[in-house]
């Protein structure tokens, strides 16, 4: 079932799958395997994503045509749940301090580890941070960094961000 959200962009052609084509708000998008995420674990990939993230997400929410800052807010929601992050809940937003708490309830990275066994003592879930911290610098207007804080592939039931 599609959200409401992608029914919206394919309802103004702004969501197509054509040709081996994937393309959301004019840009094109690919699909690749949860397994390369084992790939992109490193400081060099989360700073790459991090603000090619900022970059598209700004682009992005201004093709939408946000104008609140909960619109705007919600639009980026959307549009994270949209790549299949997982599903993201807001717990705690502070516009002013730039601060925010996040959590992924359903992790794809997470349930990715788990559903392999990868042993693991740290949080695993890189990409997410990177992908939170631009979304978050697109958000605020002002650099900010992601730290995951609990991660489904440590036993916890979700994971969490810290956004600063």
């Amino acid at each position: 079932m599609l959200s409401k959200f992608l029914q919206g962009l394919m309802f103004v052609n702004q969501f197509t799958i054509d040709n081996g084509q994937v393309d959301i708000l004019g840009n094109k998008q690919l699909l690749l395997p949860v397994q390369i995420i084992e790939l992109l674990n490193d400081k060099k990939a989360y700073d790459f994503i991090k603000q090619t993230v900022k970059i598209g997400m700004d682009e992005e929410i201004r093709k939408i045509g946000s104008t609140t800052p909960l619109q705007r807010f919600n639009n980026l929601k959307d549009l994270m749940n949209t790549f299949g992050i997982g599903n993201i809940d807001v717990t705690f937003i502070d516009s002013k301090k730039q601060k925010a708490m996040i959590q992924i309830n359903n992790s794809t990275i997470a349930n990715y580890y788990i559903s392999q066994r990868k042993k693991t003592t740290v949080p695993v879930c890189v990409i997410t941070k990177a992908v939170l911290a631009g979304a978050f610098s697109s958000f605020f207007g002002k650099d900010v960094d992601s730290e995951e804080t609990k991660c489904m592939s440590l036993g916890e039931n979700y994971c969490q961000f810290s956004i600063k």
